[in-house]
């Protein structure tokens, strides 16, 4: 599992596009033993990581701490977005003129699965949500 945080308010928005590049260029290169066959999830998972990590920033009122797993390991690509904000995300019908609210269809069309956990309550003190999503990688040729 490689992991990145990115703390702050929407100043921090700027590191989220270099740690999603950095988070799936390092699984396709073979980081995590996962090589090349994910090569082609390159520019999906970026955009995606994005999309979360930006909603993350964004909707937080507090201090937001945004912390990004991915676990390059069969039989997925999994990355895991976490922030203290405690209003679950739902997926929005954007107008065509709207400039926002398409994060999470993207998130829901582009990937093979996705959902939220919800930790508030869970434990004592502890809010906040983390938003996942997979993609599977091609089968291998044969």
């Amino acid at each position: 599992m490689y992991r990145c945080a990115v703390s702050g308010g929407l100043s921090a928005a700027r590191t989220v596009e270099g740690a999603g590049l950095y988070g799936a260029e390092e699984c396709a290169e073979g980081g995590g033993g996962c090589g090349a066959r994910l090569d082609c999830l390159v520019d999906t998972a970026e955009l995606l990581v994005s999309e979360l990590t930006t909603n993350a920033l964004r909707n937080t009122t507090t201090d937001s701490y945004v912390s990004m797993d991915w676990q390059p390991k069969p039989p997925d690509f999994r990355v895991t977005v976490w922030d203290s904000g405690a209003a679950l995300p739902q997926p929005v019908r954007a107008e065509a003129d709207d400039e926002g609210g398409r994060g999470l269809a993207l998130v829901e069309s582009c990937s093979d699965d996705w959902g939220v956990v919800d930790y508030t309550g869970k434990d004592a003190g502890v809010t906040g949500k983390a938003v996942w999503f997979a993609l599977a990688p091609p089968k291998p040729a044969e």
